[in-house]
């Protein structure tokens, strides 16, 4: 024999075309994941800047729902210092303000944790070691 050769099987009983078929699928398959995995990563990133959205007001109105409970306890032991009011009045308004500060202090908490939820949604990641840092070369002479 002169020259190269190649040899192809003249009798696969149809299996280079099965395996054809297979590796179309396979494709297709891959596909519909990858589309799945970009939706998923569009729904995470509106549902983050929806939270962050609608939670960015609410901790300035419960600021000033604690202001006000602050006020009405001002009040309150004011009216029980002259006799006016009984000292239940002034623990009811000191329980408004825990309940005002409390609130406040946990939409805080969820507007950082909005932030976050956003970042990530976005494909930002959390390092576990930090780069070093760089390094100031002296220009002394």
């Amino acid at each position: 024999m002169v020259g190269p050769s190649e040899s192809l099987p003249i009798f696969a009983g149809g299996r280079l075309k099965k395996t054809l078929e297979l590796r179309d699928a396979q494709q297709q398959e891959a596909a519909i994941f990858y589309h799945k995995t970009v939706l998923q990563a569009w729904h995470d990133v509106v549902n983050a800047l929806v939270a962050r959205r609608l939670e960015q007001v609410r901790p300035a109105r419960l600021r000033a729902q604690a202001d006000h409970s602050r006020q009405a306890l001002t009040l309150a032991r004011a009216r029980y210092a002259d006799g006016v009011e009984q000292f239940v009045t002034v623990l009811d308004a000191e329980r408004s303000l825990l309940q005002a500060e409390q609130q406040h202090a946990a939409s805080t908490t969820n507007v950082s944790l909005n932030v976050m939820q956003l970042f990530k949604a976005l494909g930002g990641g959390w390092e576990e070691t930090f780069p070093d840092p760089p390094v100031i070369a002296s220009t002394a002479r």
